[in-house]
């Protein structure tokens, strides 16, 4: 049995990976053990969690809130404060915000710790 040519690995098609389960059920282990009889540590992609899932929609609102931030103007300070590093010529611009940084560092702390608290 060759590969699918799209594969990737050779070896790991599909015709690999449902042989290879196949066979497992045959010995009598479920598609989950491996050739001890014990659990393998490989979970399959299908399945999400709950907890992976709240994350995302976490990440995609903090995301929504700052993209809305940048087009109404409220970041334009980012970049331009006292100990920020500004360098360019007529073709390159290069920043370096290191005190932007800092304050957006201290920020997030204060707001993640009085989270954390809040949630306990």
């Amino acid at each position: 049995m060759s590969p699918a040519p799209d594969a990737g690995f050779a070896g790991a098609g599909p015709d690999r990976v449902s042989s290879v389960a196949a066979a497992g059920y045959r010995q009598g282990r479920s598609a989950g053990e491996g050739r001890c009889g014990h659990e393998s540590a490989v979970r399959t992609l299908t399945v999400m969690d709950r907890g992976l899932g709240m994350v995302l929609v976490v990440v995609g609102v903090v995301l929504v809130g700052v993209g809305l931030l940048v087009a109404s103007g409220g970041l334009s300070w980012f970049g331009r404060l006292p100990g920020d590093l500004r360098f360019g010529s007529d073709t390159t611009r290069v920043v370096v915000p290191i005190t932007s940084m800092v304050l957006v560092s201290v920020v997030l702390t204060v707001v993640v710790n009085l989270v954390v608290r809040l949630l306990r």
